[in-house]
């Protein structure tokens, strides 16, 4: 192989420009930013949806931290990259020992700074998303807390160690400076594993909720689908520890052309891709609002009926009720999540009474104008209940005021609205 002039540009140059590069140099330069700014998109969309929603929650305020952090990140990694030589083939690179390149070590170390939190607060996210639209039933509500609590405290440890890898902390960019500093390679890939770990079962839970969750099958299958995108982010997390054994404590180094590898990359694919699973779900209002049909679609059954879930109070069977002619009589209509509406019959009995055996489900976001980040999630129409408890006020001068009775007619309303109460 033929020898390469050395690259006439001091090993501190703030010239960036005049270090060497390579085609796949800057193929590692093109995915550290493209996913970053897809990234920002997508997060972008989410937060204009939840705060014209009005809905904007712990959630969010976690994927815009990890958002933040991720582009500080693509940034320090570019003059990492770049000081660093990653990507550039070993003869390219000028002869200077690492221990005069300490700005090198800086970037370096910045990077991995950045990079630990970034999981951390997706994490967060994605629980106190699966919060909204599962937390009603006590064991996965505490499932979802205990492996929040493990999430931040492994964040926080994470961090720390990572901060003090070198005691003084110059000793990691100076290694010139007394001082001692952990054992690099076991401590990031014990991390790592951790990361793949908790990765695996933040996937897990949401399957969990989700089979609980009465609805179409059609629909059930999206939102699983939706809800575990997370595992593209594990497959990467594993890549990455696989690099990283490699890295400590293989045999990349007897490569002669060792530096010719961008797979450093592999952290800034995990995280903003990390950031895009989890905001997708939280999109569903903005994608209803924009592709109304698809999502009406998603709940219609075989022949084009739509179909609706009653929950019994006593027991765990279901009853589903299609759109039929037996129903057209009746007085009572729900609204369907596609937003067309059903007639049903007369429900047996009051639902003061604790006779009353079930409560029709349907698909409708909870009331927040419609825009609301749980659209599909299952919606009790008795939240809204009939009663005969009510108050009556007067005014002095006997005039009706809005939302109250005159003296002169309240005795007869009063006795007409009991008869009919109990004519019921």
């Amino acid at each position: 192989m033929a020898s390469i002039p050395d690259a006439p540009v001091p090993a501190e140059s703030t010239d960036l420009s005049t270090y060497p590069t390579t085609t796949l140099q800057q193929i590692g330069f093109f995915i550290i930013f493209f996913f970053p700014a897809l990234a920002l998109l997508v997060v972008s969309l989410r937060v204009y949806s939840r705060f014209s929603a009005r809905t904007f929650g712990w959630d969010d305020g976690f994927i815009v931290a990890a958002m933040i952090t991720a582009l500080a990140e693509a940034s320090c990694s570019y003059v990492m990259m770049k000081l660093d030589f990653i990507g550039v083939h070993t003869w390219q690179i000028p002869p200077v020992p690492p221990t005069e390149r300490p700005w090198s070590q800086v970037w370096s170390y910045l990077v991995i700074m950045l990079y630990n939190p970034q999981l951390g607060f997706v994490k967060s996210s994605v629980l106190f998303f699966l919060l909204r639209i599962g937390g009603h039933k006590p064991g996965i509500r505490w499932s979802i807390h205990a492996l929040n609590v493990c999430n931040i405290l492994l964040m926080i440890s994470v961090f720390v160690a990572s901060v003090f890898t070198c005691v003084p902390i110059n000793k990691y960019w100076d290694r010139g400076v007394p001082g001692h500093c952990n054992n690099e390679g076991l401590q990031y890939i014990v991390s790592s594993s951790i990361t793949v770990l908790t990765d695996i079962l933040v996937v897990i839970l949401p399957i969990r909720i989700v089979v609980g969750l009465q609805m179409p099958m059609r629909l059930k299958m999206g939102l699983t689908f939706v809800l575990t995108l997370g595992i593209v982010v594990t497959i990467v997390s594993i890549l990455r520890l696989i690099w990283l054994i490699d890295y400590h404590y293989g045999d990349l180094f007897q490569n002669p052309d060792f530096s010719y590898d961008i797979r450093f990359v592999y952290s800034s694919v995990e995280c903003n891709l990390a950031i895009i699973c989890a905001s997708i779900p939280a999109l569903s209002s903005l994608l209803k609002r924009w592709f109304p049909h698809f999502f009406a679609n998603l709940t219609k059954t075989s022949g084009g009926r739509r179909t609706f879930f009653f929950r019994h109070r006593e027991g765990d069977n279901r009853t589903a009720v299609t759109s039929s002619d037996q129903f057209q009589t009746s007085s009572h209509v729900i609204r369907t999540f596609g937003g067309g509406t059903i007639v049903v019959k007369d429900l047996p009995a009051s639902p003061l009474s604790g006779s009353y055996p079930c409560s029709p489900l349907y698909l409708q976001p909870r009331g927040d104008g419609g825009e609301s980040d749980e659209e599909g999630v299952l919606f009790d129409i008795y939240n809204i209940r009939k009663t005969t408890k009510f108050d009556v006020s007067y005014n002095d001068a006997g005039s009706v005021r809005s939302g109250d009775l005159a003296r002169s007619a309240s005795k007869f309303r009063y006795q007409q609205s009991m008869s009919a109460l109990s004519s019921e």
